[in-house]
């Protein structure tokens, strides 16, 4: 009875390595203005840096944005469905309903971020080129305060309104509109000179997975547009006639 020689180690970790190769080919060929769009030309998609910047930006931060905005907007959900009515009829001031429902919101938004970095790095720290958990933690208090400065926003804009939709479909615009602002700003010069108008100019997470770099005036700049946005929802909302449906 003839046996197959088992298959070597050696041969798995070198098909590995090829796959790997031609990642980093595919990702090489594509052209400046492609990477630039992605928002990654100074990292390499094939290092662990340069995915979890793809990755995280792309994908993780425009949920919990999308996360935030809808938490946002309960408060208007709330004032549409007549459910706010009741909850003013208690002993309870306008400034700390609002108040207590900015610092719930906002805590849940930098929880949720803290915990991804965390989780992401129980998951990769065995790996060589796994980030480190001080660089993580760097980049969900940046990734935080872009947060936050939505919910600010969203508090403002669901104070103004009494429609959620209407409220919902003017952040989702906002958020497009910073979003594309800063993608073509690193591609057309033109662009640039309106690139101070997108918070994601603010949070540039690029910068702190490749050399930790944080930039204090735009994480106060981040903080400070959520904390004037609260604050002009709770003049508003303080002012406002609650009429239900």
């Amino acid at each position: 009875m003839i046996r197959r020689p088992p298959r070597s180690t050696q041969s798995r970790s070198s098909a590995a390595s090829d796959v790997y190769k031609r990642q980093l080919q595919y990702w090489d060929s594509f052209p400046e203005t492609m990477k630039k769009f992605l928002g990654t030309q100074e990292l390499s998609i094939g290092t662990f840096e340069g995915f979890i910047s793809l990755e995280y930006m792309l994908a993780w931060q425009m949920i919990l944005i999308a996360f935030a905005i809808a938490l946002a907007t309960r408060l208007t959900k709330e004032t549409e469905e007549g459910t706010m009515e009741l909850i003013l009829s208690y002993p309870i001031s306008r400034f700390k309903l609002i108040f207590s429902k900015f610092v719930a919101a906002a805590s849940l938004i930098i929880g949720l971020s803290f915990l991804s970095s965390i989780i992401l790095y129980l998951l990769t720290f065995m790996n060589e080129a796994a980030i480190s958990l001080g660089r993580l933690m760097e980049v969900s208090l940046v990734s935080s305060a872009l947060f936050l400065a939505f919910l600010g926003i969203g508090f403002f804009v669901s104070a103004i309104f009494n429609e959620r939709g209407k409220a919902i479909a003017i952040l989702v615009g906002l958020l497009v509109f910073s979003y594309l602002i800063d993608v073509f700003a690193n591609i057309w010069n033109r662009v640039k000179d309106f690139h101070f108008l997108s918070l994601f100019k603010y949070a540039n997470m690029e910068n702190i997975l490749k050399d930790s770099t944080i930039d204090p005036k735009n994480l106060l700049i981040l903080f400070g547009v959520g904390l004037i946005g609260f604050i002009l929802a709770a003049i508003i909302f303080q002012r406002k006639d609650i009429q239900g449906r």
